[in-house]
């Protein structure tokens, strides 16, 4: 079987395979984020620029926001911070920590673009 490659398809035995592009991973995570399952486990996206300015906004760094949160008895680690600011789904649990911590509504942080089950 002969391969050959160049910068954005690879052939296989005169099959040409299209490599994933940024927008197709983007679109193909953002599918798989909005899978009702997801959703059914308790997971929630939070608005992760928001999450990210309300952390700013009190000069703190991710380390520093988890800190705190462990002072203050939150249960929001430095991974968790790093998930939510990522655009992962995080429990819901963890999304009213975050608004427990931020002080601030929950619907202010969680993302409206979920579908809803029926």
């Amino acid at each position: 079987m002969q391969t050959t490659t160049n910068s954005t398809n690879s052939y296989v035995a005169g099959v040409e395979k299209q490599k994933p592009t940024a927008t197709s991973q983007l679109a193909e995570r953002s599918s798989a984020l909005l899978d009702p399952k997801c959703i059914q486990r308790g997971y929630v996206i939070l608005a992760r620029f928001e999450i990210r300015q309300l952390r700013q906004a009190r000069l703190m760094s991710q380390q520093d926001l988890a800190n705190e949160c462990w002072r203050r008895s939150i249960q929001i680690s430095l991974t968790t911070i790093k998930r939510a600011e990522a655009g992962r789904p995080v429990r819901f649990r963890i999304a009213r920590e975050f608004a427990k911590c931020f002080e601030v509504p929950l619907t202010r942080i969680v993302c409206d673009i979920l579908p809803t089950l029926t």
